[in-house]
């Protein structure tokens, strides 16, 4: 019968290495696929609440002003005057509608909904709808010829505020979107910008 000797000290510290070696490579590649993966969640996230946000803003934009019982006043304006949008700045806009057609204005969802950004919470809520991880925010406005607006208005604080919102015929929103995981290209979170534009009804705009 042949003696078999047990593996020398040497063998033992090739194979160690060896099995390392594997184990960190493996470890590695791991690492790598787990980091694509997040980055595609992460991108097909970011896709579908950039889709989501459009939506509800572009539905309730186009539907600011409707109004078949002519409950939406026009001039003089008074801090009581009733206007499709009342307020409006670069990070929120309240948008109003007889959305119903019954001739009165509800104060909440869908015929009073305000579009807002807290920068600090990242947080964006559209109506009754809350959006996370939105890195930035702005909105912007054009009257009918294209001109921009500028400013801050309030019809309630200030009645000399009703010209301007009245004159608002396009708002332009773009939303920052920051992803959840590390982009493996970057090693650093993941962001996507969108940019798109809603033609409002308005009092001076017709669909």
């Amino acid at each position: 019968m042949r003696n078999d000797k047990g593996a020398t000290l040497i063998e033992v510290a090739i194979t160690s290495l060896i099995t390392v070696t594997i184990i960190l490579a493996l470890g590695s590649v791991t690492a790598q696929t787990n980091k694509q993966f997040f980055s595609e969640t992460d991108r097909i996230e970011m896709q579908e609440k950039s889709r989501a946000i459009m939506d509800i803003i572009a539905t309730y934009g186009r539907a600011a002003g409707a109004d078949r019982a002519g409950i939406f006043s026009n001039a003089p304006y008074t801090t009581a005057s009733v206007l499709p949008i009342p307020q409006a700045t670069s990070t929120m806009v309240r948008l109003r509608s007889d959305y119903d057609d019954n001739g009165a204005l509800s104060s909440s969802s869908p015929e009073d909904i305000t579009v807002s950004w807290t920068s600090g919470t990242k947080t964006l809520t559209v109506g009754s709808s809350t959006f996370s991880n939105i890195s930035n925010f702005v909105i912007r406005y054009y009257d009918s010829s294209g001109n921009p607006l500028t400013g801050s208005w309030n019809i309630a604080a200030s009645a000399a505020d009703g010209p301007a919102l009245r004159s608002i015929a396009r708002i332009q929103i773009e939303v920052e979107l920051e992803g959840r995981h590390t982009d493996p290209t970057t090693n650093q979170l993941a962001h996507e910008t969108r940019l798109w534009d809603v033609a409002v009804r308005n009092q001076l705009t017709t669909l």
